[in-house]
């Protein structure tokens, strides 16, 4: 009786383990795939920035090609901030 609980109790150890080095995998991989993606787009928000006159960005593309260490020569627009006091008219 005592063997078959501490082998249940391995098994169930074991199971709990892989299940936590595959979300770690999964996360992982997700990560470098996000990352490509967004590597991918700046380079090409760049050949706009050559190729279109008055091409701009908005700031969360600028942050995220500051991000990725890329740099686009382009003018940054952005966005209007609602006034605060307006929220409680």
């Amino acid at each position: 009786m005592k063997k078959s609980t501490e082998m249940k109790r391995s098994t169930f150890a074991i199971i709990i383990f892989s299940i936590g080095i595959v979300i770690v995998l999964v996360v992982s991989m997700a990560e470098i795939l996000i990352e490509k993606e967004e590597r991918r787009e700046c380079l090409q928000w760049k050949e706009w920035s050559k190729e279109i006159k008055r091409y701009y960005l908005t700031s969360w593309q600028k942050e995220q090609c500051d991000n990725r260490g890329i740099n686009i020569n382009a003018p940054v627009k952005y966005e209007r901030r609602p006034n605060e006091l307006s929220l409680y008219f």
